[in-house]
């Protein structure tokens, strides 16, 4: 302890408390997006997002903005993504709510968007493969 004025003690802070105790900060709704492995754990992640909304919030949406009944795939997340974002584009980022479920729905539509593509196979690439397809 070290004295402090006025005759207290206060206990002395060492480097070694915080190496027994890590400080871990919250995670973000963009990092448990990222580390969503599966549509399931994006699906679920996005329904978790919502709920943190009252319902009177949910409410005062404009009528183009209220969330989908139900979310239950990727095409659920990216309709309701695209909702979101045309209503914010069009009314320039009137409505901060807008705003922060349009941010959380396309970053949410986005890595559903990797996450098919880590499972499909890269096309071919140079002039014989670009051949092979049609426009």
């Amino acid at each position: 302890m070290e004295p402090q004025s006025g005759g207290v003690a206060v206990p002395a802070m060492s480097a070694q408390s915080f190496d027994q105790e890590p400080y871990r900060s919250p995670v973000t709704w963009q990092q448990k997006l990222g580390q969503s492995q599966n549509e399931t754990q994006v699906v679920t992640a996005a329904r978790e997002f919502l709920a943190q909304f009252t319902p009177d919030e949910i409410e005062r949406l404009p009528a183009a903005c209220q969330p989908p009944l139900k979310l239950v795939d990727a095409d659920d997340i990216a309709a309701y993504a695209f909702d979101l974002v045309k209503h914010d584009r069009e009314h320039m980022g009137a409505d901060p709510m807008v705003g922060r479920l349009a941010a959380f729905f396309s970053h949410a539509s986005l890595r559903l968007s990797q996450l098919v593509r880590r499972r499909r196979p890269a096309p071919p690439r140079g002039w014989a493969a670009e051949s092979r397809y049609s426009l």
